[in-house]
């Protein structure tokens, strides 16, 4: 599981982005994580995004990220200039495709090629999402100079 975690997250990026991402760390957290421990305080916002993993049975995914990150791989994404601004609308519509499709090779990965699964629809929001972290593996890597985070439940 957590290789299948750390290799989905860093190809998607890769191959959806052109951009590398580096593995920092990899872990199952102890009760007194916080996952904005791993952000510096920059005054960066944090957006997430998760889905529902329903079959063949229950996960959730999780993808956290400074918003300055998201902007960049929604340029890279949809060939948005440098100097243009990026709409929330399209961070939002950019940051929920790449988890989507990170959560789809998750699930290859760790199911193999002919299970059948089931995925729910991405929600979003600001911060850090409100999950219990201590049934969870957390990938911690860095593109673009910028830590993000993947979270599956175990």
């Amino acid at each position: 599981m957590e290789q299948a975690l750390i290799e989905a997250s860093m190809e998607t990026l890769e191959k959806m982005t052109f951009v590398e991402s580096e593995l920092i760390s990899s872990f199952v957290p102890g009760n007194d994580f916080q996952a904005s421990d791993v952000f510096n305080d920059n005054g960066s916002t944090l957006l997430w995004c998760g889905i529902s993993i329903r079959l063949p049975e229950n996960r959730n995914f999780y993808l956290v990220l400074p918003e300055k990150l998201a902007q960049r791989l929604t340029r890279l994404m949809l060939g948005i200039e440098e100097k243009k601004i990026v709409a929330i609308s399209q961070m939002v519509d950019s940051v929920s495709e790449l988890t989507n499709v990170l959560t789809g090779r998750i699930c290859r990965l760790i199911y193999g090629e002919d299970t059948l699964y089931d995925l729910g629809v991405p929600e979003y929001g600001r911060g850090i999402p409100k999950i219990n972290l201590k049934n969870s593996f957390i990938v911690v890597q860095s593109s673009e100079n910028e830590k993000y985070l993947a979270i599956l439940s175990i």
